[in-house]
């Protein structure tokens, strides 16, 4: 059994300025944008995991039985869909009081945990002498700065509680053209690697490939350059492609 999405009603109580790191893919309107999501270059690599996609064959049996409860069927086109049913579970972030406020009432403190939150008391009296705007915020810069030391930001960097998280700064764009010379691969497992990367390349794909796109004029020693070099960029591509398939099934997407 599939683990239960959030309903309508948990979305609104759970919604902030945004309960994803990555912010919600842009999958709505009339020129949705998936492909800016870090989240769909997950599911796609997930998608070219052969024991996962095994696994969906069976119905959810298996080794990856478990990460089958969390992630479901990924053989599907339909994203938006996919990642409304499942996306919630995988990588929403635990609601947390996420706007500053004013407590009035000590049961509020019982609301709020402070592993993730500051509570502050911050006078706004001295004697009879009421205290200004900016001896209040004066007083507490200095707690922040007290509070994290050395942090020129005032804050320490957000670290991610998702279930499903990335570990690394995920470049779209390498992620997109790995996998497009991993998809190229694997429909000409004959080709040598330097036409799958000049093929890309004119296809307008692989960029970085360009330059070392061979033509009819460069048969002798220069062209012989040109294809080493563009065998070399593509197999380097393809095996951090492989490598990144191949840790898609786990909690922890490790960019390589």
């Amino acid at each position: 059994m599939l683990a239960e999405p959030f309903n309508d009603v948990d979305r609104e109580l759970n919604e902030g300025p945004s309960p994803y790191l990555y912010g919600y893919p842009d999958v709505y309107g009339d020129n949705p944008q998936p492909k800016t999501s870090p989240y769909y270059w997950w599911f796609q690599h997930l998608k070219r995991h052969a024991g996962y996609k095994a696994c969906c064959e069976r119905g959810g049996e298996g080794e990856y039985a478990a990460l089958y409860l969390d992630w479901g069927d990924v053989r599907t086109d339909d994203f938006e869909e996919w990642f409304f049913q499942h996306g919630d579970a995988l990588f929403r972030e635990p609601h947390v009081q996420d706007d500053l406020g004013e407590i009035r009432d000590a049961a509020q403190l019982e609301k709020i945990n402070l592993s993730d939150t500051m509570v502050v008391a911050v006078p706004i009296r001295l004697g009879k002498r009421n205290l200004s705007k900016q001896e209040i915020i004066y007083q507490f810069s200095l707690l922040l700065d007290a509070r994290f030391p050395g942090n020129i930001g005032g804050r320490p960097q957000y670290v991610s509680e998702a279930k499903y998280r990335f570990n690394g700064y995920p470049q779209l764009d390498k992620l997109e053209e790995r996998l497009r010379i991993y998809d190229m691969r694997q429909k000409h497992p004959d080709w040598p690697l330097w036409k799958i990367g000049e093929q890309l390349a004119l296809d307008g794909f692989f960029k970085s490939g360009l330059r070392n796109v061979t033509n009819s004029k460069e048969q002798d020693k220069l062209g012989e350059e040109k294809r080493r070099k563009m065998t070399t960029l593509v197999s380097q591509r393809l095996k951090k492609a492989r490598m990144q398939i191949a840790n898609s099934v786990s909690n922890v997407f490790e960019i390589v």
